[in-house]
Order: structure tokens, then sequence, then C-alpha cells
């Protein structure tokens, strides 16, 4: 491990690897055609990429991908701890395809298949197959969820089929949203859990879940494709096969979904839970001694005006943010007449927290136990949270959250013994989640006292097998003994369930693919690590729900542009997840729609998939939509087909990616990662993130400059790291140590990524008057709508480098809309676009209309032509040469200027 910092710098001049980024005062430049002002009509045209285009261009079919894939045997883990098939190394670039769209026609399965390998696509990842009956889903309507369709499965063999024959491998999830309707198998309890997610959860211990999930396993990995004629688990063209998409126990329980479980499901758990703990500690008092149980005696209420009996609410304290309103009345409200406080919410915020209620000015102490006692009601059945949370910047908790139900019945709440994790003379007592339902809340006598009994409730004994098992509302009161138990138990009966599963496909069914189970956050290092390969997701400003989730009027995404975030990126974050001597996939990622700096998001993932030196890359989604292929707009968050600025991205990003252009990271930061230092970080953990490299020391950005690794199964001391942020708070520079590549964020709001290759260069983020110097070229971006933001590859077609190209691509993207958008700021303001960095936009269910737009980016660039002759072409939507641009020769130099007026986001340049 390499621990100099100088590849993370704060200079504003930056020389990478022959590219020279000056941060120039000059003048935007403006194209040869329109005016270059920042305004829609100038510098925005349609732009509809065919969905069917298998034309010969210069963008694609991407003419390195294999005859067919398979043809080299099947993929697997070579001694070096990435993926292999018989010609050597390989690596992956896909799309996911989600309900309908994994089941397309047979006219339009093989449009499709030669459409994706012309954007350098060699695997989808088949998605939510397993939700709904055809058309949308697998399942036929005779039977819910337990036998596929005939004419369903016709259709994913073929598309499969199709797919192979373009050289483009197929992963296959088991189980993503199935709903386990009622059968004879299961428990008449499993109507009472509505929410397929949990269902999933249920079947990681239920052994009747398990059995289905086999089944489905068994027959759709032994059915034979009759256009292949092989079975699933024969075919080579069948690169990986994932178990459970992101579920985890651990994950469930601290997300709350064991929480509330039916009585029958719960008391499966539970029994386990008993028979672990008897089974390792043999008797009652034995593990009392082990969980420290201790008692302290109850002291004073801690609270002033707890039951609310004086004439206003002080020192009580009503919170709104946002866009939340809510009022505090004290009065006779509580039980049988006696005081309490009435609060209502009359408007919601964006978040849950927008309303609390609380109380400051406590002075509270780590590992002392505490008791905490309340009565409340609601005008509906509603959930709040109550907390003990520092009453300062940064307003984190101390160690005691829990959910309580309300219903519009009174009932007292009490949680007699909690300790808190750390001491702060400044704490508040809280009531929170309130901020997202508009109605009302009564609260009264409550009471905050030190004391109280840690780690077991009085009722509980070992030997009746009453030991509760924990969730959101019962782990409050347990030592850190008792909760690492816990975790033990459920990491202990998800591994069980991860091995039967891996087990039941490799040997009883038979499969030769890759097989592993799920993505690293919410699963853990350790458990994945017993699987061929990791995986990883993440998402860029997705989408949020305040209120219902999934509701498509109610929802709104930040309109961020990540390269002025190094420090909290998702490609940095992502680095975290990977495990020493495994291959690591990213089969999730996506920059959600609408936020208008999309163009970055390949860039960025190519770039530092490669420098972290990573196997699998799978954009989320091709599409969700069922035989509705040419809509001719965006459609949603994340479809990329008809999506022209993700898609035409594809093109440098897949080649740049797939064909190595950019060097992975000279030195490691390896991580010791042992299963005890795993059970640790789970104690601070929360659902999405259980542990990995950043919860163990490693600071995030150090992904931007070295390539990080967890070693699985290994104690020993966190190495010293090199600091993402050098000797000086205020360095925003990152330079990978292979000098590649440049993440310069030390402007605020004004961030740069730059690529230099022999193959491949990227210049991202707010480029308008700067100049780029490589290889003897220079290009200058011009002005954009967005501040300057725009995102511009050139790609090495033919020839030994850029340093000598005989072609070359250039592809220049900037913002994109449909017709006739409707832009709000969140929750329903106007706002014209494009809308100001920072804020909270939603479209609501006001898309627009076809046809697709995109922002034409002005650029002027210079490069030898070393006597030969230049020609530089306008592409059209298919990358077919459309219109000659104009190139003048001087001396040495060859120059021209593009812009909206070429209405393409690709040029093709050719050296004779």
């Amino acid at each position: 491990m390499n621990t100099n910092t100088a590849g993370i710098t704060n200079r504003r001049t930056l020389v990478v690897s022959g590219i020279l980024l000056l941060l120039s005062a000059s003048g935007c430049l403006t194209s040869s055609g329109p005016p270059g002002g920042p305004n829609i009509e100038n510098r925005f045209f349609d732009f509809v990429i065919p969905w069917d285009d298998t034309a010969r261009t210069a963008i694609g079919p991407y003419n390195r991908l294999p005859v067919e894939a398979g043809n080299a045997g099947f993929i697997r883990v070579s001694p070096d701890g990435h993926l292999a098939d018989d010609n050597g190394r390989i690596r992956f670039w896909g799309v996911n395809t989600c309900f309908g769209a994994n089941f397309p026609s047979h006219e339009d399965a093989e449009k499709i298949a030669g459409h994706m390998a012309k954007f350098g696509i060699n695997i989808v990842r088949f998605h939510h197959m397993d939700m709904q009956d055809k058309p949308g889903g697998i399942w036929t309507t005779a039977s819910p969820d337990r036998e596929p369709d005939k004419g369903q499965l016709d259709r994913l063999d073929y598309f499969i089929f199709q797919l192979k024959k373009h050289g483009i491998y197929s992963d296959l999830n088991l189980l993503v949203s199935r709903p386990f309707d009622r059968g004879k198998e299961l428990h008449p309890d499993i109507e009472k859990v509505a929410d397929w997610k949990k269902r999933a959860v249920i079947g990681i211990f239920d052994p009747a879940l398990i059995e289905l999930q086999k089944r489905y396993a068994y027959d759709l990995l032994t059915h034979t494709n009759p256009y292949t004629a092989s079975a699933y688990k024969d075919e080579p063209a069948i690169a990986f096969i994932e178990i459970n998409n992101e579920n985890g126990l651990i994950h469930a329980y601290l997300g709350g979904q064991l929480d509330g479980l039916p009585p029958y499901y719960h008391n499966e758990l539970n029994t386990g839970w008993n028979d672990w703990l008897l089974k390792k500690y043999g008797n009652h008092e034995a593990l009392e001694r082990a969980w420290h149980v201790s008692s302290v005696p109850r002291g004073e209420n801690m609270l002033s005006n707890g039951d609310f009996s004086g004439p206003d609410i002080i020192p009580w304290n009503c919170e709104n943010h946002d866009t939340a309103k809510a009022a505090v009345t004290p009065g006779a409200f509580g039980p049988e007449g006696r005081s309490g406080v009435k609060i209502i919410i009359s408007k919601t915020g964006s978040q849950s927290w927008h309303v609390q209620f609380n109380q400051a000015g406590l002075s509270v102490k780590k590992d002392l136990p505490y008791s905490l006692g309340l009565k409340a009601r609601a005008d509906r059945e509603r959930t709040i949270s109550v907390a003990v949370n520092m009453a300062h910047a940064p307003w984190q908790g101390l160690g005691f959250q829990t959910d309580i139900v309300l219903s519009n019945e009174w009932k007292e709440y009490r949680f007699p013994g909690f300790l808190l994790h750390t001491s702060d003379p400044e704490a508040r007592l809280n009531f929170g989640n309130m901020g997202s339902e508009t109605g009302t809340v009564w609260i009264a006598d409550v009471s905050l006292s030190e004391g109280g009994t840690i780690g077991m409730r009085p009722v509980e004994r070992l030997e009746t097998g009453t030991i509760e098992s924990f969730s959101s509302e019962t782990s409050w009161g347990r030592t850190e003994e008792g909760r690492k138990d816990w975790l033990r138990f459920l990491r202990e009966t998800e591994k069980a369930y991860w091995l039967e599963m891996r087990d039941y496909i490799k040997e009883t069914c038979g499969a030769a693919s890759i097989v592993f189970g799920t993505i690293i956050g919410c699963s853990t290092p350790n458990l994945m690590a017993e699987f061929d390969m990791t995986d990883s997701h993440a998402y860029w400003c997705h989408p949020s729900f305040p209120h219902r989730a999934w509701d498509a009027r109610d929802w709104y995404v930040e309109n961020r542009c990540m390269i002025n975030h190094p420090a909290s990126s998702t490609v940095a974050d992502l680095a975290m997840k990977a495990v020493a001597g495994l291959p690591h996939a990213v089969t999730e990622y996506n920059h959600s729609h609408p936020n208008t700096f999309q163009a970055e998001t390949f860039f960025l993932l190519s770039a530092y998939a490669s420098l972290q030196d990573w196997d699998v890359v799978i954009p989320f989604t091709w599409s969700h939509r069922t035989d509705q292929w040419d809509i001719k707009k965006i459609p949603n968050y994340f479809d990329i087909d008809q999506n022209p600025v993700k898609l035409a991205s594809f093109v440098p990003a897949s080649r740049a990616f797939l064909e190595y252009h950019i060097k992975p990271a000279a030195d490691e930061i390896t991580v010791p990662f042992s299963s005890e230092r795993e059970l640790d970080l789970l104690l601070e953990a929360h659902a999405w993130k259980l542990a990995d490299a950043s919860s163990a020391g490693v600071e995030t950005a150090a992904a931007l400059v070295h390539r990080i690794r967890m070693k699985t199964g290994e104690s020993g001391v966190l190495p010293e790291t090199p600091s993402a942020t050098g000797d000086e708070a205020d360095v925003t520079v990152f330079r990978s140590d292979t000098g590649e590549i440049v993440w310069d964020a030390g402007k605020p709001g004004k961030g740069v990524l730059t690529v230099d290759t022999p193959e491949s260069v990227y210049m991202a983020g707010f480029i308008a008057g700067m100049s780029f110097s490589f290889s003897g070229m220079t290009i200058r971006p011009g002005e954009t709508i967005q501040n300057g933001f725009s995102c511009i590859a050139l790609t090495l077609l033919e020839g030994p480098s850029l340093e000598k190209p005989s072609r070359l691509l250039i592809t220049a993207l900037g913002a994109e809309d449909n017709h006739n958008t409707t832009w709000y700021t969140y929750p329903g303001t106007p706002v014209s676009f494009p809308p100001g960095e920072g804020l909270k936009v939603t479209l609501k269910n006001r898309y627009g209309d076809p046809p697709s737009m995109v922002e034409g980016v002005p650029l002027h660039m210079r490069l030898p032509h070393h006597g030969r002759h230049v020609h530089v072409w306008a592409l059209d939507e298919t990358g077919g040469r459309k219109r000659e641009v104009n190139v003048t020769s001087d001396g040495d130099y060859a120059d021209f200027s593009a812009g909206p007026e070429y209405k393409t986001v690709w040029y093709e340049v050719e050296f004779e």
C-alpha cells in the first residue's frame, strides 16, 4: 500500500499525463452557427435514437464483441480474482431489463439485441421477472407465482437466444419482487404480510418459502431453451445467477422489516433465536452473566412540565421545517381529561423530520440506564418516533430511538431501561416522524429518568423460550453483548440460507455459471465472500417519495451535479464494497431523471470502475416497458433506451471500460475485515450500509486516488491510509495514482473531471471557456445553458493512439428534455427549464411529449494533421454521416468549430 498523499493536490493548474487543464478567464466560445447565448431556442433540437437501429456506423456495432456469447466457455473466476473465459480476462458492460421488457416479441427481440450490441452492451440482467403474471411477468394467471407461463418462457428463451447471437451474455435474477401468493405450501399468516419485500425477508428463514425459491430455481435453470438447445444450467451464455436482490436479515432488522411480523412468522424466528441462545449458553444465569444484565434504581423525572400542567408548553418546543406547519396546544387533552398536548399537523413537509416536538436542556451520560414512559394517541393509526439525541449540530442520535404505533385509543408506552452510547450535556428528548402526514397527535404523562433494568425483561427466561427477538421497539433495552448476540444469530441464519441456496443451484440444479447472493450493503462482506463474486448498487439523487412509496405524482429528485461533490459521490462509495480476491460487480447504477446533469453519469462510472478494476457494470435500466419500444421520449426516472444523452454516452463509456483504456490504480488500500470487526461495525450500521471499508475507517474519497479492497476473514489493524483531503481541509482536487484521472472541485459549483489516456479522453463538468490540450490536440468547449456544464469524450476508433489517430469519435453532451415538460420545484412551484443546481425538482406525472430534445454543445478543436487531410462529419441519430463540418488548415494544424447548428451529439474525425 502506498501512503503517499501526493496524488491529492489543490493546485489550480494541472498537468496530467500530457493533458493541460487551464482554468482560464477567456470568453465563452460560439460555434459558426446561431448565436451562442444560453437559451433553449438556439441550443436545443429534437434527437431520437431509433430503438431498432443496428446500422454499421462510426458508433457501432461494437466490433470487438465475441461473435457469440459463451463461445469461449463458461465465465469463471481466474486465479487473479477477475472474470475470465477460455480466451482470458473478460469485462462486462450491460443493462437491466425489468418487468415486461424481459419478454419482447420474437421480432422485437432480434432488433433489441442488435441495437444493444451497437452500444457496447455485452450483458443483460433479467430483473423483476417474478412480480407479475403475464404480460409483465413470468407467471401464468392460472397458478399464481408457481408455474412459469409457457408463452412468457418462449419470449424469454428467444430473447436470450438473440442476445447470445449478438455476443451478449445474460444474468438471471431468481428472487426480486415475487409476491409469494398464498398456496397450500404457505401458512395463512402470509396473507397478513402485504409488502412483497417483507415476504422476501421471511423467505430467508421460513422453510416453505425457501422451498418455493428452490422450485423456481430448478424449473428455470433446468428448463431447456429450444432456440439454443441447452438448459440454462448448461448454457455458457448465462454468465451469472443472482439469488436474492437487495435482501438480508440484518438489513431487514435495521430497516424495521422484522417488526410486526404475523404471529406464525414471529414465533418461527423467535424459536430459532431461543434455540440458538440455549445452544450457546445452556441456562439463563449464564446468559445474564454474558449480557451483563443489571439494574439501577429509578430517579426523578428529568423533564420539566412532563405532565403539561403548566399554562403553556414551555420548555417544550415545536419545530416546523420546509413547508410543514404544526401547532401545539396544552389543555385537558390527556386520558380521562387529564392534562396533555394536542399537536395539529396542518401541512406536510418534504421529509418526515420536518415536524418535531422536543425538550432540550438535558444532560445524559453514556452507559447509565434510563427509563422512558408516555401516553399517546392519534386521530388515526400512524407511526411516530421518539429518541434521545443531540440538541445541537450535527443533531445525531445518542443511542435510543424507536418507533411507536399510535391508534385513536390512548395507549401507554414504557421503555424501562436503555443505554446511550454517548454522553452529552446538551441533549433532548424528541418526538419526530410527523412531517409527512397531516393529522392530530396527542401526548401526555411523559417521564424520562435515570435508572432501570438493562439487558433483560423480568418476564424473559431462556428455559421457557421467552427471550424476545429484537426489533426497533425492543432492542433499545439491550446491552452491547446482547445486541451482538442478536446480530450473530441473524448473520448465522442468513449464512445458512445463502449457502443452502448456493449449493442447491450448483449441486442439485447443476448450474455452472457464476453464482452470487445479493449486494454488499444489504448483506455483509464476510457473508458475500462465500460466493464467486460480490455486487453493489448505487443511485445518485434517487427519487424521494416523502409521503407514499413510488407515488407517481408526489416525488422529487435533487438536481445536483455529482462532479461538484467528489467526497460524497456514489462512485467513491461503491469502491468501499469490493472484496480482495473476488471479482466485483455493480449491477445497478444511475443518475435519476429529471436531474439535468445526467450527461455525467457514465463518464464518471466508466472512469472509476476502471480505476477500481471492477469486472461488471450494469446500469439500471434499459426499459420497464412491455412492447412499447418506440416512444421517442424520456419515459421515467431510470430507462436508458429512449434517453438520448445517456444512451449516447454508452458509446465512449462502454468502449473505455471494456477495452481497458483507463488503467487500474497502481496502489491498493487493503482493509483487514474479520467477522468480529464486521460485527463491531454492525452495531452502528443502518439498513442500506451495513459494513464496508468506509465504516472501517477508510476515507471514502481515497477511492478517487487508489484501489480499495476488503480482506474478509482477516484480522489486523487498519493500515495507515492516505487522507483524501491532504493536510489542508480545503484540498478538493483528486488525482488518481495513475495520473490519468483528475477530479477538480476546487471552485464551488464549478467541478471538472478529466480523463486522459492514449485511447480515451473525457472532459466533463463546468468546462465552458477552458482550454484542454492533449496529444497535440486542443479543445475549447463553449457556453451551455447550465453555467457551462457539458461532457465531452474523444474516443479512438482507428489508429495507434489519439497521438496519431486514423479515425476518432467526439461525443458532446449537455442537457436534455422532452417537449412540453412541466417543471416544478418540490412540492409544486412552477420553475423554468433548466432549474438551478441544488433544487428539489419534480415533474409530477407530466413527463412531456415526444420527441426528446438535446442541447447542442459548442466546441472548437485544433489538431495536428501530420500532413494528412482531415474530414469531420456531423453524425445523425444512428451515427451515420449526415453533414460535413468545415475544416480549415493553418500550418501543421487543422481547426473546426461545431455546435447546435449541426443538430448532433456525435462527430466523426477522419485523417486521410
